[in-house]
């Protein structure tokens, strides 16, 4: 089965230059058609999105199992010059307490994490949906086989 053909020309419509530079990136040209690439591209963020778009519309078995760990592939200078945009949630007395026993160190690692989080939420998702939404719904072949698989369809 071949991959999925993405419509590149409505994502130009509806996604940011940066945005669009990303799903370019997911993709690669075969007979004259930009499909989603069967491998997962070298740039970080890009892979992150391909990995999910992937996940979805892929028809390859290995793509569909679920993407846990597609952040891993995000370097930190990502979304480090974003940081002061993206806030975790406020400290509540309940945090406090179940925090009490940790070290700064910690706790900051545990804020970068929310703060890749919100970034990845804010940012890349909205990426993914795009591409996909670029895809025929029958041809969602990952989203239609977990779909089977948890009884849903």
């Amino acid at each position: 089965m071949e991959m999925p053909v993405i419509d590149l020309a409505v994502l130009k419509t509806v996604l940011s230059p940066e945005a669009y530079a990303i799903a370019e990136k997911c993709c690669a040209t075969r007979g004259g058609e930009k499909r989603l690439r069967a491998t997962k591209p070298k740039d970080g963020v890009a892979a992150y999105v391909w990995r999910h778009v992937a996940f979805t519309v892929s028809p390859m078995p290995v793509h569909q199992c679920m993407p846990m760990t597609a952040d891993f592939d995000i370097p930190d200078s990502a979304f480090a010059h974003r940081a002061e945009t993206y806030q975790p949630r406020a400290e509540t007395e309940a945090d406090k307490k179940t925090l009490a026993g940790w070290d700064e160190r910690t706790w900051n690692m545990m804020n970068r994490g929310a703060k890749k989080r919100a970034y990845l939420k804010n940012e890349l998702d909205p990426i993914v949906d795009a591409i996909v939404a670029t895809v025929p719904k029958n041809r969602w072949y990952g989203a239609n086989r977990w779909g089977r698989a948890l009884g849903m369809i």
